[in-house]
């Protein structure tokens, strides 16, 4: 299976575990007065264990899968201006570090210095106002 494949499968497991999940809820949530939406209450109580045991084993599936998906951005590797870099690598910087990077740059700047300028009476250019 290629990784976008499997990344396409992770969303379908998610939605699935979803959908199961909320039938459950409905399922499991009765009350003893209203009529069993499976006919008898042992069928629905099935129903409901089936359910569990259908999330049960999505979960197994997805974490396989996220797992050879992750082994596999470890083990490719890309070279960017000169610099190796393996896809976990660069999707951790998209995630998080981009951002604290880009704050960093942009902290670079004098705009601390001109409110202290303004604050202390001197306009953009120094001279008192």
């Amino acid at each position: 299976m290629k990784s976008i494949e499997a990344m396409k499968r992770l969303r379908v497991i998610e939605k699935r575990i979803g959908g199961n999940s909320s039938s459950i809820t409905l399922y499991s949530s009765s009350v003893s007065t209203e009529k069993p939406l499976y006919e008898t209450e042992s069928n629905q109580r099935a129903e409901v264990a089936s359910l569990i045991q259908s999330n049960k084993d999505l979960l197994t599936e997805y974490l396989g899968l996220k797992r050879k998906i992750e082994e596999t951005n470890l083990r490719t590797i890309v070279e960017i201006g000169g610099i190796e870099y393996a896809i976990s690598d660069l999707l951790i910087i998209k995630r998080k570090m981009a951002n604290l990077m880009v704050r960093t740059y942009r902290a670079l700047n004098e705009e601390q210095g001109d409110k202290r300028k303004i604050s202390a009476g001197m306009g953009q250019d120094g001279q008192s106002v």
